[in-house]
């Protein structure tokens, strides 16, 4: 069975101090999460939240960053994952409307993977709905899978009108991560089982795709980012997966 993280970008709105974010790190664990998901450092130093994980026993399973930090902050993006033992960034979004736009995602990635590569960090892309307009005879999504390999975002595929199961069945090959997320057709995000999205048939399909982590993420918690992700982790013990 896969293990579960959080995308702490979830939590966004529960801290505001590096103190706060190091406290509810220990509230991840305490909600039952084997690792996490890095929306930024929390303005923790890298040493120091290497430490802190590895206190909590949490593994830093993958981050995200947004193209224009690989295209001008490489170094440093190297530097900072190596010092925590991240091996897997994921570019968090980027505009996918027309060719121009993929020509410049493609840019970054022509410069940024490689470099990352030799680092021992594997770039990923996250997707969002937007990614699955057609750009010339081919969608956006599959364009961007010709370069990268895809942290799935569940939730986001539904939203574009795809069936989620068959279309990582389709994709099976160049999927690394999954994020788990509900939500409705109107583009609302929610807590786990609460929304539209077949989160049970996307759980046994990931088992079927041997996918080792799942992450889950709520773009937009109600009421507060730990009571939306406590009400998921009940959802997903419920149907068996804690």
């Amino acid at each position: 069975m896969a293990q579960l993280a959080l995308q702490l970008y979830t939590l966004r709105d529960s801290y505001q101090t590096p103190a706060e974010f190091s406290s509810l790190l220990a509230q991840v664990k305490s909600l039952g999460f084997a690792g996490v998901e890095l929306a930024g450092s929390g303005g923790m130093s890298a040493d120091k939240l290497k430490a802190r994980l590895d206190e909590l026993g949490l593994d830093a399973v993958c981050s995200h960053e947004m193209p224009d930090r690989l295209a001008n902050h490489l170094d440093e993006v190297i530097a900072f994952h190596q010092s925590i033992g991240c091996n897997k960034i994921a570019i968090a979004w980027s505009p996918a409307a027309s060719a121009e736009d993929l020509a410049q995602l493609f840019a970054v990635v022509a410069q940024a993977k490689p470099a990352l590569a030799a680092a021992g960090i594997e770039l990923l892309y996250h997707n969002h709905d937007h990614e699955f307009n057609t750009i010339g005879s081919e969608r956006a999504i599959e364009q961007i899978a010709h370069h990268l390999a895809l942290e799935v975002d569940t939730y986001w595929v539904f939203a574009a009108g795809q069936d989620v199961t068959a279309w990582l069945m389709a994709h099976q090959d160049q999927i690394r991560l999954l994020h788990i997320k509900d939500g409705d057709r109107e583009r609302h995000p929610c807590a786990l089982g609460e929304g539209e999205n077949s989160i049970e048939a996307i759980l046994a399909a990931a088992e079927r795709l041997g996918i080792e982590w799942l992450i889950v993420e709520n773009d937009n918690p109600v009421p507060d980012g730990l009571s939306d992700v406590a009400r998921s982790m009940a959802y997903l013990k419920s149907v068996g997966r804690l």
